[in-house]
C-alpha cells in the first residue's frame, strides 16, 4: 500500500531525532548550544555535523542540498548547491564540509544585500507616492460597469 501524506511529510529531514541518534554526543550538546543559547558553532563541531548530514543526506538519495535561511535583514533566501564536486580529472567526489555551513553567509552576498536594499527604497517610495497622489488629487472618479454581452 502506498505512503500517506502524514507517513510522508518531514520523513526526510535532518531533524532532532537524526541529530540526537547520529551526532557524537559531545558534538550534538554542543550544536544545541549554538542552536538555543546563540553560542558560536566551533569549526571542528560544524565539520562534524557536515560529515553526518551529508552521509545521512546522501543515504535517502540526495545529490543537492538547499539552505534556506533568513540573514539579519529580514528577508529570507535560498542557497541551493550540490554534494557532487568535480574532481579535477575525469570523475566526482560528494563532499559537505563545514564552510557550506558557515554562520552568517547571507551577509557576505553584498549584491543581494544592496537589491534587497534598492527595492525597499523603491516600494516605499511608490507607497509614500501613491498616498500623497490620493491626498493632493483624490481617487480617480469611478463610473458604473457596463456589461456587453456579443452572444446573441
Amino acid at each position: 500500500m502506498a505512503a500517506t501524506v502524514m507517513e510522508l511529510y518531514g520523513s526526510k529531514v535532518f531533524n532532532e531525532h537524526e541529530m540526537r541518534e547520529r551526532l557524537p554526543s559531545s558534538t550534538y550538546k554542543s550544536l544545541k548550544a549554538t542552536i538555543e543559547k546563540g553560542q558560536p558553532l566551533d569549526l571542528e563541531v560544524a565539520n562534524v555535523v557536515a560529515s553526518v548530514m551529508k552521509r545521512w543526506a546522501i543515504e535517502q538519495g540526495a545529490t543537492h542540498y538547499t539552505h534556506w535561511f533568513q540573514p539579519m535583514t529580514g528577508f529570507t533566501a535560498e542557497k541551493h548547491d550540490s554534494f557532487i564536486t568535480r574532481d579535477g580529472k575525469d570523475g566526482v567526489v560528494m563532499e559537505l564540509s563545514a564552510k557550506e555551513l558557515s554562520k552568517g553567509e547571507a551577509d557576505q552576498d553584498g549584491e543581494g544585500k544592496q537589491i534587497m536594499r534598492t527595492l525597499a527604497r523603491n516600494m516605499s517610495f511608490l507607497m509614500k507616492s501613491i498616498a500623497l497622489g490620493k491626498q493632493t488629487y483624490g481617487l480617480p472618479e469611478k463610473e458604473p460597469r457596463i456589461s456587453t454581452h456579443f452572444i446573441r
